[in-house]
């Protein structure tokens, strides 16, 4: 990790699980993100077998020093869910969106994610969001972004309908999220990928 002094970019430390928490083929910092003043960084490890699943996992650090390793993990695992290929987290750090673009719910590889709110003390308050019209081989989740109020999210599902790809957009609306919009390429054709990588605005 790099921090800039205003002058220049310094190597500040290198951050890993720790011999407690990594094991080989975690595939930890596959993914990462940072929220908006620096003290929260968060990264996916979409490989992890906590659960014995190579289902994944997800790795936040905390602080101006960026310690205080906490790690969550979705509920329900399944092999190969890659749950962690994709993260997020807002501009206050209190939202944390996960991809799981293996997850099965709507047939093999229809994918999903997962939200994650921040109680002050642990990470809770887990959502999972998947698309109403999901279809195997989507892989809904592959990308996702989050506003910067925690109140957006998007996510892209590159492989629906035969690769011409599709992004889902979900809303919080002050007691739960909708069901998502989904958008299109207008002129979209087999292997566009439309949603293979996305942002969205602060």
């Amino acid at each position: 990790m790099y921090i800039y002094d205003n002058t220049f970019w310094s190597d500040e430390t290198k951050r890993t699980a720790g011999e407690t928490h990594g094991s080989s083929d975690d595939y930890l910092g596959n993914s990462a993100a940072l929220s908006a003043d620096g003290r929260t960084i968060v990264a996916g490890a979409y490989g992890d077998d906590d659960n014995g699943l190579s289902s994944g996992s997800v790795y936040i650090f905390y602080g101006p020093n960026h310690g205080n390793l906490y790690k969550i993990h979705q509920e329900n695992p399944e092999a190969d869910d890659y749950f962690g290929y994709t993260v997020a987290i807002s501009g206050d750090g209190n939202t944390i969106v996960a991809g799981a673009h293996g997850d099965d719910d709507n047939g093999d590889e229809s994918g999903s994610l997962f939200v994650f709110t921040d109680s002050s003390t642990y990470w809770d308050n887990q959502v999972k969001l998947t698309a109403t019209d999901g279809a195997a081989g989507d892989y809904l989740g592959y990308s996702v972004a989050v506003s910067g109020d925690g109140r957006t999210i998007a996510a892209g599902a590159y492989n629906a309908h035969s690769t011409q790809g599709a992004v889902y957009v979900y809303h919080y609306n002050g007691t739960g999220w909708d069901t998502g919009t989904k958008l299109t390429a207008y002129d979209g054709v087999a292997d566009d990928c439309f949603g293979y990588d996305i942002a969205i605005s602060e």
